[in-house]
């Protein structure tokens, strides 16, 4: 019996942290004038070195500063060729919101060592968060930050 009402109240709270997260996202695309839109492109390998399969997606964000265009791999669970589009939150919550600064800063800080590959994620990840500031001015990316 106890088993059944902790998983309850798991749920419950799994469900309050959600509604929370779709407030917090609600209100910042509202807030920043923020439009999001999704174009599968395919079901293919997308981050360096991976060898599963996950539904691709080009996202195309516009805000009053500018448009930008990201693109967002799917989770492998929600992956089954374009059926399950990414939500909004999925795209705010994992946009890189912060400046990685060095080459070497970013190997120290994500434990990664010196690589063809790294270099390659190191620059992607530059050029998004260059993406992100162009779309939002500081505070807003600090409200950003929020929705993880």
């Amino acid at each position: 019996m106890e088993h059944k009402q902790q998983k309850q109240n798991r749920l419950v709270l799994i469900d309050k942290i959600n509604n929370k997260m779709n407030t917090l996202v609600k209100n910042f695309i509202d807030n920043t004038n923020t439009s999001i839109k999704f174009k599968f492109v395919g079901n293919k390998q997308h981050f360096i070195g991976e060898k599963s399969y996950r539904d691709v997606y080009k996202v195309t964000i516009t805000t009053p500063k500018a448009t930008k265009s990201v693109m967002f791999g799917q989770s492998l669970n929600d992956s089954n060729g374009g059926g399950k589009e990414p939500t909004e939150y999925d795209i705010l919550a994992t946009l890189q919101k912060y400046d990685v600064e060095t080459y070497q800063d970013f190997l120290n800080e994500y434990g990664y060592t010196d690589s063809k590959d790294t270099k390659q994620i190191y620059k992607a990840v530059v050029q998004e968060y260059e993406k992100v500031c162009a779309l939002w001015s500081e505070d807003e990316i600090e409200t950003l930050m929020e929705i993880s």
